[in-house]
């Protein structure tokens, strides 16, 4: 039995779906079930922060795929990103810990945690082997993302068969929960995005970044990190692909990333402050987007066989999903 914690968020549902493809037997943890998810697929209710349900879901289970996080930049309660992020990851790696049907435990950690602050060193490309503190990442989601790999690696080191993988911008079909990529490109789609930022981006399909999941529990080392990249392009480059996958204008206008950063924090101030609501561009996501370089993804390349598909084959299949949503 294979336990993937967030399995009916964007990630973990294809996750769920490549394993049940592998022939695995699979069972989720999520706060929710969703009635579409298929009949053979175990569901167990609950939260990471809940030793209780956790030790539950854990019962009989051989590998662990650890995905249930607070994945967006923003929230209107900071704490949030510690209490699920940090903390749901030290309970779910502490029960299982004390699973003695265990063989491997996968972690998801994020590609923010790649990312250095302004005023830290910044290399020319961005990979595994950047190893930065808590309080050299951008924002408080980093920081608890950052903080919950260096537990998982902490206890591989100890012995336990723990592997973490960092997956850039996951994107692709059926994200049912509208995760920030899908939301960016739909406000892209319909007109709400009036210019480009000055500003790298790497996104990966999110059924290769899946797969890379079977990959790195079947391949992957332990106590390593494991980058699942796909393309690298400015963020220009990405709406010139979209226009052409969806056959629709993209303006041309491109923005250096002070400004982008002065915009960000408005919205920010007002979300913060007035509407509650996410900001549709979270300053600490802008900031990340500035600081980033190429993401250099060949470790998972050559000691996993990861080998994602192009970036217009993913924009031309997001694009027909969401016009068929």
């Amino acid at each position: 039995m294979d336990l993937v914690t967030g399995g009916a968020g964007f990630l973990g549902r294809h996750v769920v779906n490549a394993l049940r493809a592998a022939g695995r037997p699979v069972r989720i943890l999520d706060l929710q079930a969703p009635r579409d998810l298929p009949a053979d697929v175990e569901r167990c209710v609950g939260s990471v922060t809940d030793p209780g349900a956790v030790r539950q879901a854990l019962n009989g289970v051989r590998r662990v795929f650890h995905l249930a996080a607070i994945p967006e930049l923003w929230a209107r309660d900071k704490t949030a990103f510690d209490r699920v992020n940090r903390r749901g990851t030290q309970t779910v790696l502490d029960a299982a810990r004390c699973t003695p049907t265990l063989e491997r435990f996968v972690h998801t950690s994020s590609e923010t945690v790649l990312v250095p602050r302004a005023g830290r060193p910044l290399p020319d490309h961005l990979d595994e082997s950047l190893e930065l503190t808590p309080d050299d990442v951008i924002g408080p989601y980093a920081r608890s993302k950052r903080e919950a790999e260096m537990a998982v690696l902490a206890a591989a080191r100890d012995g336990f068969p723990a592997t973490v993988l960092i997956p850039t911008m996951p994107l692709g079909p059926n994200d049912a929960s509208r995760t920030p990529p899908t939301r960016m490109v739909t406000d892209m789609l319909a007109g709400r995005t009036p210019a480009a930022i000055d500003a790298m981006m790497n996104v990966v399909d999110v059924r290769d970044a899946a797969w890379g999941h079977l990959l790195a529990a079947d391949h992957g080392r332990s106590a390593r990190r494991y980058l699942l990249a796909g393309e690298n392009v400015t963020m220009p480059q990405f709406m010139e692909r979209l226009s052409r996958a969806a056959n629709a204008p993209m303006p041309s206008r491109v923005i250096p990333g002070w400004m982008a950063r002065s915009f960000a924090a408005a919205d920010e101030v007002v979300a913060d402050r007035v509407t509650g609501r996410a900001p549709r561009a979270p300053l600490d996501g802008v900031r990340i987007a500035c600081r980033q370089r190429p993401f250099d993804g060949a470790r998972a390349r050559q000691e996993l066989g990861f080998d994602p598909r192009p970036l217009m084959s993913t924009l031309q299949d997001t694009v027909t999903w969401l016009r068929q949503a």
